[in-house]
């Protein structure tokens, strides 16, 4: 859910830190914000590669606007009463099946638009099972195959996978998204 639609206005900026960066303006949204989570999952490298395999991230491709049938990270809404380490961990499991521990908080950001108002908090979060509690066959050795395997689309997703880190510059990916991912040291530039 991280990211823009074009013409929205997006802020943004890392945790504690008050700054804040204007990137677009137009539209305007709902009076209160909805406060939102993202999951950055990256895939394990396989043991013995020694890094020689590309990184992938997790992606979801959007069932529904906003970023309708754009790439994005797995995310939504934070429910009442729920905290946000519950809501990375929930977003991931209904939107790929996979069951995540979430760790860092990477950044947040604001997205605004006709009829919406989103506050996105994003965490790295790390693949520990599939959603039933299984571990695939062969995931504690690195294979990606088997998490690749192991992906179900769900809730508003209408796709997900594994994406190398060099291929997210050709997909469509929801506004803003790369440019997160660059500045938050995600991905390099």
């Amino acid at each position: 859910m991280t990211g823009a639609e074009a013409g929205d206005k997006v802020l943004g900026g890392e945790p504690g830190t008050g700054r804040e960066e204007e990137r677009a303006t137009a539209g305007t949204g709902p009076q209160s914000p909805v406060l939102a989570v993202g999951a950055v999952v990256e895939l394990p490298s396989p043991s013995g590669s020694g890094g020689a395999v590309e990184r992938s991230l997790l992606l979801v491709k959007r069932g529904h606007p906003p970023g309708e049938d754009r790439w994005s990270v797995p995310g939504g809404r934070v429910e009442a009463g729920e905290t946000l380490e519950n809501a990375v961990a929930r977003e991931v499991r209904e939107e790929t099946g996979l069951e995540v521990s979430v760790g860092d908080l990477i950044g947040w950001v604001e997205r605004t638009g006709p009829g919406y108002h989103f506050v996105i908090v994003d965490f790295r979060a790390q693949l520990v099972s599939l959603g039933d509690g299984e571990v695939p066959s062969g995931a504690a050795a690195g294979e990606s195959s088997a998490w690749d395997a192991a992906l179900r689309p769900g809730d508003d997703a209408s796709d997900a996978a594994w994406v190398p880190v060099s291929r997210l510059y050709e997909l469509d990916l929801v506004d803003g998204l790369l440019d997160f991912l660059v500045e938050h040291g995600v991905v390099g530039a």
